[in-house]
């Protein structure tokens, strides 16, 4: 019986690409530190509307790639606190 999760996944690149590419826009638009509201705010303004889900794993790939940086872990309704690297 094959399910959803059982089927391969097939991988937009290009919708990929365009997420990360107005998350790194919007995070542009940012202060020097920010979190994933600061973010959301910033692309609304920019006129896109993403899911936070979307924009969450976006910001992790960007950590993960070391083009963002965590200045403080979120802790229970507190949202994780970015920075630009260098500032």
């Amino acid at each position: 019986m094959e399910t959803d999760r059982s089927r391969p996944r097939t991988i937009d690149k290009s919708g990929n690409a365009y997420v990360l590419d107005c998350v790194r826009a919007a995070i542009q638009r940012c202060l020097c530190r920010y979190d994933i509201k600061d973010v959301e705010e910033a692309l609304t303004s920019m006129g896109r509307q993403l899911p936070r889900a979307s924009i969450y794993h976006a910001m992790n790939r960007l950590v993960r790639e070391r083009e963002i940086l965590v200045a403080e872990r979120g802790r229970g309704g507190r949202a994780t606190i970015y920075k630009k690297p260098g500032t």
